[in-house]
């Protein structure tokens, strides 16, 4: 890595894994850019000192990052994407297209947890901070087609991070509420878990626990 090299980190998970890893104030690149507020705020609490944080204006997802990015003075420039092992190739390509030279560094492995908690006490509404948390739950559902109360996982409520797990929840077969926060961070995110419970309270197919 050089001072001319972008470090781009596309969540704050590969934030905190890629600190574990190597101290983000030893890199020597001084290009720095993240795909939302909620990552760059972890690249504060874990390098105080970070220089200026290049952001989305728009949407906070690697499309906004995109539009916010100088792709034309980006021809040859190394940039290093600080993700997890799977993921969508969406934003290497793009600046690939672009001229740039974009590798990927994968700084943890995405893995679905086996559930150890009785059908019965599963949640009934799920937070998704992940696609691929999607694929996680979809096997789940599978294995288990039916709960404790003759329903599947698959009409649970969800609550998504942006427009793009949406519309994956519904190519998968989920078909109960999905509530999309307004942005993929905390504060969103639990302002979106209080809408999806009146919701869920209000719908006559969501199971009572």
């Amino acid at each position: 890595m050089t001072q001319d090299d972008w470090l781009i980190f596309v969540s704050p998970r590969a934030v905190h894994f890629a600190h574990a890893l190597r101290p983000l104030n030893t890199l020597p690149a001084c290009r720095w850019a993240a795909v939302g507020t909620a990552t760059a705020a972890a690249l504060r609490e874990v390098f105080p000192a970070v220089p200026p944080v290049l952001l989305p204006t728009t949407t906070q997802d690697s499309e906004g990052l995109l539009r916010a990015l100088p792709l034309g003075a980006m021809r040859s420039q190394q940039v290093w994407i600080f993700r997890g092992d799977t993921g969508r190739e969406h934003l290497k390509e793009a600046l690939i297209a672009a001229g740039a030279r974009a590798e990927p560094i994968p700084v943890y492995q995405r893995l679905c947890a086996p559930s150890q908690a009785p059908i019965e006490r599963w949640p009934t509404l799920w937070v998704i901070s992940a696609p691929a948390a999607l694929a996680c739950l979809r096997a789940l559902a599978d294995q288990h087609p039916t709960d404790a109360g003759g329903r599947g996982l698959l009409h649970c409520p969800l609550i998504v991070i942006n427009e793009r797990t949406e519309h994956q929840a519904r190519a998968l077969g989920f078909t109960g509420i999905i509530t999309r926060a307004h942005a993929p961070d905390d504060a969103a995110l639990v302002q979106a878990l209080a809408q999806a419970l009146l919701q869920a309270l209000a719908s006559p197919q969501t199971r009572q626990p």
